[in-house]
């Protein structure tokens, strides 16, 4: 699908906006914990139940989300 501008000339379309969870899950990757705490927070993440934990940690500041991580895997005893 194209887009027309101003002067009826074929544009590409706007870029694909990425969704809250996969911005989420890039967070998730990018901090420096093992991959088993990273598989554990995100198996958690991922239950249907927790979407209103997922849209809070999605608009949250980085230093929110990572505390909550770090306080989800000592509640966990990692």
């Amino acid at each position: 699908m194209c887009w027309l501008d101003g002067k009826d000339q074929l544009m590409p379309p706007p870029p694909a906006m990425p969704n809250s969870d996969g911005i989420l899950w890039q967070r998730l990757e990018n901090m420096t914990i093992t991959t088993d705490q990273k598989l554990m927070v995100g198996t958690f993440l991922a239950h249907k139940d927790q979407k209103g934990m997922r849209d809070f940690l999605s608009g949250s500041a980085e230093v929110t989300f990572q505390s909550w991580v770090f306080k989800f895997l000592s509640d966990a005893g990692l």
